[in-house]
């Protein structure tokens, strides 16, 4: 145990309790968790409102079920609401979200995003009351570091100065959405392009010279952390036959027998066998499915 500073009050675990404040004329209904993974509805036993106050509801639950989140303490909106609760404050899920406006059921989020699972703004939530009765709700963002998934289209780009380019161009509209905090982020580059070659073959060189980028346009308010390249070839049969590399004749010889099906059994004698032990309509592709389509 840690000794708690002034202020703190810590909710039971067996039931769920009230801590009031009456200078404040608020009353806070709450449970904590006796254990880890709370898989019940611990709302449903929560206390009935204090008359007289504004009653506020905390509550660590994934609610209805949120995606990337275990389901703790799992309860619906309609179930919330029924306590007549003037507030309801939902902790576990990182990220803003108005569940309800009446009676008012928000997950505020987190004050600071930890890393590229916590991208975008992050902060806290005002609440103005008059009386026991809730005003307005407004999240406001406190975070001091930002963190971003940057990804690069670079499909068309001839060479790596132009693909370069680019992610110069996407950093800094990045910085700029940051709202003057520093960003961290991770930079993909993606798409189909001649310089995808160039791109993939020397991934740290890539990396050394995205870090630079940011040096250059964030004047150190920019932290890389960590590039990736998902570039793909220039898919045009075009390109590919101007190149002499065994993977370009692979691939065109491969899109020439793909478009002479008939021709490729008679250049194949064991493929008619193949072809006759099939399913009746697995090479009618208006028959095919989805999967056999892909």
């Amino acid at each position: 145990r840690l000794p708690l500073p002034d202020g703190v009050a810590v909710m039971p675990t067996r039931r769920a309790g009230t801590v009031s404040f009456p200078q404040l004329r608020i009353a806070v209904h709450g449970q904590g968790y006796g254990r880890r993974d709370v898989m019940k509805d611990l709302s449903a036993a929560y206390p009935k409102p204090v008359e007289g106050l504004l009653n506020i509801g905390v509550l660590h639950t994934a609610a209805t079920g949120r995606d990337g989140h275990a389901p703790y303490a799992p309860c619906s909106v309609e179930a919330l609401a029924a306590h007549d609760y003037d507030y309801w404050a939902l902790g576990h899920v990182h990220e803003f979200e108005v569940l309800c406006r009446d009676p008012w059921i928000v997950f505020p989020g987190c004050p600071q995003g930890r890393g590229l699972r916590e991208c975008g703004a992050k902060g806290v939530v005002l609440i103005e009351t008059d009386g026991d009765r809730v005003v307005s709700v407004e999240s406001r963002a406190v975070d001091v570091v930002r963190w971003k998934r940057v990804d690069v289209d670079v499909a068309g780009t001839t060479d790596r100065d132009e693909a370069l380019s680019r992610v110069r161009e996407s950093l800094a509209a990045s910085l700029t959405a940051a709202d003057g905090r520093p960003l961290a982020c991770r930079v993909t580059l993606a798409g189909a392009c001649p310089a995808d070659r160039s791109l993939g073959a020397r991934p740290q060189q890539l990396a050394d010279e995205v870090r630079a980028l940011a040096l250059d346009v964030g004047a150190g308010q920019l932290w890389i952390e960590g590039v990736r390249c998902a570039t793909e070839p220039d898919g045009s049969t075009g390109d590919l036959a101007a190149r002499r590399d065994p993977i370009a004749r692979l691939l065109v010889d491969a899109r020439a027998q793909a478009a002479d099906p008939e021709g490729l059994r008679d250049r194949v004698p064991s493929l008619g066998d193949l072809v006759r032990m099939l399913p009746p309509g697995t090479l009618d592709a208006e028959h095919a499915g989805p999967d056999d389509a892909a």
